[in-house]
């Protein structure tokens, strides 16, 4: 992850730095110094007190957070039969929430720029804290991304990827069976829940070595906060992503399936009405505002300014279009949605 990241126009934040967290614990705090000591225990790579299960679970998590999320995301969709709308839906903001969990993460990494375990351990003795002794000689039980320490964006977006799914299909209790992918393939693990394996996920950046405690906390709390609010539950009784009670569809955001093929509704979080979108039956969308097109840029925008993009409707409280990969001006079909957002390790970000 580059600091460019940081910088970048957010899918359904106001501004990059709009969950910002505050900076990390000081060098001589009590919480460094335990977070310091249980890492040096837990994350070397010749650890005498890590166990296997531990171990496990450090390869199980290390492949990069979208192509573990998504791979969840797709054991959920073959358990629960989601036809190719809800398909979509899912995916959509699932890697909506993901991306904007990068922006929020970097924005915040390369604000504070805090050291990482292995650099800290092997300066432990100048920190000016007596109970952080130091090892030059210290290693990482796997690989250390060359990257500032806190938060951990793996966590992150463990924290945006379960609150998205929960909210999505109503529950967090929804237990499922994952097996990784590279670069430790085949490992294969159960969860009764999405918390569940999102605290697993950051508890695993502990047990390699490479961020401490304090940063995997914050970034779940920073994750939870990057979701777009107001997803709309999956009823199980109900085959629609839009349907369920009046009460629990007020404020959805993303798209209500449509009455008809050619129609997309963006529903109003503030409850006013929003344009429909037509598809012009030339691959061109029309009911968009003509006006107020400008690229977000962090210098020109308060983080509270209501910022319109070709997704937005021009009516306030309006939510973006959110399809399962924004394009700005194109209309993609059902099929190369579901491909773009289903394939097996499409998303080749390094995360960390």
């Amino acid at each position: 992850m580059l600091p460019q990241w940081g910088q970048m126009m957010p899918f359904t934040m106001r501004a990059p730095w709009q969950f910002r967290l505050p900076p990390p614990p000081s060098l001589t705090s009590e919480l460094y110094t335990r977070d310091y000591q249980e890492l040096k225990r837990l994350g070397g790579k010749q650890s005498t007190v890590r166990t296997p299960a531990q171990s496990e679970i450090a390869r199980f998590w290390y492949e990069g957070s979208p192509q573990g999320w998504n791979r969840i995301a797709r054991v959920i969709v073959a358990q629960r039969g989601l036809d190719r709308w809800e398909h979509a839906r899912l995916f959509g903001l699932l890697n909506a929430a993901m991306a904007d969990g990068y922006i929020a993460g970097a924005d915040t990494r390369y604000l504070y720029n805090f050291w990482r375990p292995v650099t800290a351990i092997r300066a432990g003795d100048s920190d000016g804290n007596d109970a952080t002794v130091g090892d030059p000689t210290w290693e990482t039980f796997m690989n250390t991304p060359p990257l500032p320490d806190y938060p951990s964006t793996h966590s992150v977006l463990g924290g945006a990827a379960a609150v998205v799914m929960s909210r999505l299909f109503g529950t967090d209790q929804l237990p499922f069976t994952m097996t990784s992918g590279p670069p430790f393939a085949g490992i294969t693990r159960s969860f009764r829940s999405f918390s569940e394996a999102q605290e697993e996920n950051g508890d695993s950046r502990v047990y390699s070595g490479i961020h401490f405690r304090n940063s995997t906390v914050a970034g779940i709390t920073q994750g939870e906060q990057d979701r777009p609010a107001g997803v709309c539950p999956v009823p199980a009784a109900v085959p629609t992503v839009g349907g369920g009670d009046e009460e629990d569809r007020v404020g959805c955001v993303g798209m209500d399936r449509p009455a008809r093929a050619d129609t997309r509704v963006p529903r109003s979080v503030a409850g006013s009405r929003c344009r429909s979108v037509r598809d012009d039956g030339r691959g061109r969308r029309s009911g968009f505002p003509a006006g107020r097109r400008r690229a977000f840029h962090r210098h020109d925008h308060p983080p509270n300014r209501n910022r319109l993009s070709p997704h937005e409707s021009r009516r306030p409280g309006c939510s973006r279009w959110l399809p399962c990969v924004a394009v700005r001006g194109t209309r993609r079909s059902g099929k190369a949605l579901l491909r773009s957002c289903s394939g097996d390790d499409r998303v080749p970000m390094a995360d960390d």
